[in-house]
């Protein structure tokens, strides 16, 4: 019912309606339930923003093993929101979805090696878990692995590769990619 009521399919959509309906599912132990009550309390939606609910509820759905909640629980302490900033607890998480192969907790762990977050930089790392996600067409890690061939980060410059992350991540309608496309074909 609440993702009925969140999405408006077949009835009026009521964001606040939504919520009571994920919240009872939560509190029964659903555990994607749980993560959308946690991402309703995180982004303000049809309840009042509440970082530490938001905590509460993403670590009820992830001690169920639920990648989508080790994610939202990463990018809290990512950003220090409602909790201390430790990039090694993020870090931890994001292993823990990406080894569910989840591509955006793979992306996010490149990104985290590349800029030495939680862990020493190490850009072979980072180009290494950006291609798994790219593999799974998510057009931000198409992106960045584009530009690491492109600039030969982590990897050996390849520009037909980069092209060929760029055109992919394009297609998808990432507007960086096009960007990025246009200049480099420009050079």
């Amino acid at each position: 019912m609440g993702l009925l009521l969140e999405s408006g399919q077949g009835v009026r959509r009521d964001n606040g309606e939504a919520f009571y309906w994920y919240r009872k599912a939560a509190e029964q132990g659903y555990a994607k339930a749980q993560n959308r009550v946690a991402n309703m309390y995180a982004h303000g939606v049809g309840v009042v923003q509440d970082y530490p609910q938001a905590i509460i509820w993403y670590r009820k759905a992830e001690a169920q093993g639920l990648a989508d909640a080790e994610i939202g629980l990463a990018f809290m302490y990512v950003m220090g929101n409602g909790i201390e900033q430790n990039y090694g607890k993020a870090l931890v998480l994001y292993r823990e979805a990406a080894d569910q192969e989840q591509p955006f907790a793979q992306n996010m762990l490149g990104y985290m090696y590349a800029e030495g977050l939680g862990v020493p930089v190490d850009t072979t790392q980072a180009a290494q878990w950006r291609r798994k996600a790219a593999d799974q067409d998510l057009p931000q890690a198409q992106f960045d692995l584009g530009a690491m061939y492109e600039n030969g980060v982590g990897v050996k410059p390849d520009y037909v590769k980069a092209v060929e992350l760029y055109r992919r991540a394009e297609i998808q309608g990432f507007a960086p990619a096009k960007e990025s496309l246009d200049r480099f074909l420009a050079k």
